[in-house]
């Protein structure tokens, strides 16, 4: 039976994961880590909570080890099992005597497993989907639960998703911007699970912008490039910082400034009332409302009065 054995460095949380039969040891581990990373094998240092894991034990072992401890993380996709350690590099193990070891000891110490739940519920065209995951948030970023579930999805070849291309935000309670770093960690609290809501990035599209007088004539028009996981505060921001590097004097004149920008975008009239009524609609306040909520696509006008 094959395992695979999820090494974290404790200096940088990085992760690297390596597939061995059940009955090879620890020193293999190592030995694939070095031909991974270039970390010498006789430099890392393994251990199981504040344990320090000896070579010679068999991978199956480690994870019943593990499983006896409530430290086994969810299987892969495939269903292959899964053990988890940290690793420390240096010359020699960690010395809990010696305060030269004070900061990776507490470093160790505070990675100690809290194990929650997390449903991450997937949107894409005509198909959602569900995926639960069950981690220890004493390592969890957002980054690493992307690479989580871009694991569990397959392939990118194949899904078209990738850690880069997706956003992550906390189900019916996170507006605005998408979840970055430890963000997610810190909104856990005293909580025991949460729903995360992802939605991939949608491709830049091309906005046509047009300065009217009285609604008729074009007094400037320019285009600017935008994705529609920005918020309308943004597209205030870009609009405003647009015209104010106008060459029009007339549009000069006006002075124009994103707490008082009026617009239509599609149609659609931006100004302190209609504000107030998307701000009633959806829950929060407008300018933190994803540009999607406006159906923005390629070719979509916005109209400034002059």
């Amino acid at each position: 039976m094959k395992l695979d054995v999820r090494v974290i460095n404790l200096e940088d949380d990085s992760k690297q994961t390596v597939t061995v039969e059940s009955w090879e040891t620890v020193k293999t581990v190592k030995n694939l880590i070095e031909q991974k990373t270039g970390i010498l094998e006789s430099e890392q240092h393994y251990y199981l909570g504040v344990q320090l894991i000896e070579d010679s034990m068999p991978a199956d072992q480690l994870r019943k080890k593990a499983k006896a401890e409530d430290r086994v993380p969810p299987d892969d996709s495939d269903g292959v099992h899964v053990v988890e350690v940290k690793m420390y590099t240096g010359k020699a193990p960690i010395d809990f005597d010696d305060s030269f070891f004070k900061d990776i000891i507490k470093k160790l110490q505070t990675h100690e497993q809290i194990m929650k739940h997390i449903s991450v519920r997937v949107h894409r065209k005509g198909d959602d989907a569900k995926y639960n995951f069950h981690l220890d948030i004493s390592f969890l970023t957002v980054e690493s639960l992307k690479e989580d579930l871009i694991n569990r999805l397959g392939p990118s070849s194949l899904t078209g998703l990738n850690a880069d291309n997706i956003l992550m935000y906390i189900r019916q309670e996170q507006p605005g911007r998408p979840l970055e770093g430890l963000q997610i960690r810190d909104r856990f609290g005293t909580r025991s699970s949460m729903e995360i809501e992802v939605f991939p990035i949608n491709p830049e599209v091309t906005v046509v912008c047009k300065v009217k007088k009285w609604g008729l004539k074009t007094e400037e028009e320019f285009n600017i490039r935008i994705q529609d996981h920005f918020l309308l505060d943004d597209l205030k921001q870009i609009l405003v910082t647009r015209l104010r590097s106008s060459a029009n004097p007339k549009i000069l004149q006006r002075d124009y400034i994103v707490g008082n920008l009026k617009f239509k975008l599609n149609g659609i009239s931006i100004n302190s009332k209609k504000e107030a009524a998307l701000k009633r609609k959806y829950g929060i306040p407008a300018g933190e409302l994803w540009l999607r909520a406006f159906n923005l696509k390629e070719g979509s006008l916005v109209v400034i009065p002059l």
